[in-house]
């Protein structure tokens, strides 16, 4: 609210007083719609990696999992990597707890996970700043809109927007693994290359894929 003032005290006198109130409502109508973000999302300024119980426990001080608790806007990277060996089933349906209440991330996404049954759900996740990694596992992400970096999406399963339903734009390149069993891109604007891992730059090659549609990459 300070600062506030401080724009207009320094605005007076350079322009008209009418100029001056609609600037002064302008600013204070997006001061409202910061308040009203904050108050429904929790802020946490810190990357985030649960790879052992404990540091699955660290994130649970961080990100409160409580079914009345407000999304998190993750301003920071998240790195997943969970093997059998590590975390019961229990365990992984706490993850999946702390990944629930995760709204945008704002930064890099890597998830990797060595039991083929286990799925990585962010039912209330919108919006990736920066690259999107998936290896070994599926994902849920309904409402995923944007991913600002590269999409790794190295695993066999199908990628098209039955795993993806909401996604509009990768504005990086994607790549994808070459037993992938379907690939349809329909509907999701691609700024730049797709290849399969190991492959070469916009070189596709897959092995058993049914269907194959890139759209516009």
């Amino acid at each position: 609210q300070s600062q506030l003032a401080s724009i207009t005290a320094a605005l007076e006198g350079v322009i008209t007083s009418e100029e001056l109130a609609l600037i002064s409502s302008t600013l204070a109508d997006l001061q409202a719609d910061i308040d009203e973000i904050l108050e429904n999302n929790a802020f946490v300024r810190q990357n985030s990696t649960i790879n052992s119980v404990p540091s699955l426990e660290l994130a649970e001080t961080l990100i409160d999992t409580a079914a009345d608790a407000p999304n998190v806007i993750l301003d920071g990277s998240l790195t997943i990597d969970v093997d059998v060996d590590t975390f019961t089933a229990a365990q992984l349906d706490r993850v999946n707890a702390v990944t629930a209440k995760l709204a945008n991330i704002l930064s890099n996404v890597t998830l990797e996970n060595d039991q083929a049954t286990t799925t990585f759900s962010f039912p209330n996740l919108v919006f990736v700043d920066r690259s999107f990694n998936v290896i070994n596992n599926s994902v849920e992400i309904p409402l995923l809109s944007s991913i600002t970096g590269n999409a790794v999406l190295n695993y066999k399963g199908a990628i098209n927007q039955t795993v993806f339903p909401s996604i509009s734009v990768i504005e990086g390149n994607i790549s994808v693994h070459k037993a992938a069993s379907l690939l349809d891109l329909t509907g999701i604007n691609v700024e730049g290359s797709i290849s399969s891992i190991g492959s070469g730059t916009g070189e596709l090659w897959l092995t058993d894929a049914s269907t194959v549609n890139v759209a516009t990459a």
